[in-house]
């Protein structure tokens, strides 16, 4: 039988070498990863980035081997609600075809890859016309 704690302990290391002051331990199985699509000289980040978020883990004990952990996703910035549930529904989505291994890194990489993908100023404006021209667009891009 796996030592979880081990697993997990290890686990917490790496993204803490990773992320750096982006990742924080909350609580012994409870952790806060802030994700930004873009990384480099804090100065710059707000200009770069203009939409982030905060992924929330709370890890079962059994995990990795024989449970996925508990995430959920806060709007840090740029993001309405509605991108809430697609991140939300992409990292469990992600994390479950990873049951069985350490997955919050690859969990966060997917989500950093969204917000790369939508890097933009005016995602959390929530207007009717906002959100039609944001569907023409997503429109244009599957053609």
């Amino acid at each position: 039988m796996a030592d979880h704690a081990e697993e997990q302990e290890m686990e917490e290391e790496a993204l803490e070498a990773i992320y750096d002051t982006h990742f924080e331990k909350v609580a012994s199985s409870k952790w806060s990863l802030d994700i930004y699509p873009e990384s480099g000289d804090p100065s710059d980040l707000d200009e770069l980035n203009h939409v982030a978020v905060r992924l929330l883990i709370d890890l079962p004990a059994d995990y990795p081997e024989l449970s996925v952990p508990s995430l959920q996703v806060e709007i840090i910035k740029g993001l309405a609600d509605e991108h809430k549930d697609e991140l939300e529904a992409l990292a469990f989505e992600a994390a479950a075809s990873l049951e069985g291994t350490p997955s919050i890194f690859a969990v966060a990489e997917i989500l950093r890859e969204w917000l790369v993908d939508n890097n933009q100023k005016g995602l959390d404006d929530v207007s009717m016309h906002a959100q039609m021209m944001r569907k023409k667009k997503q429109g244009e891009k599957a053609e």
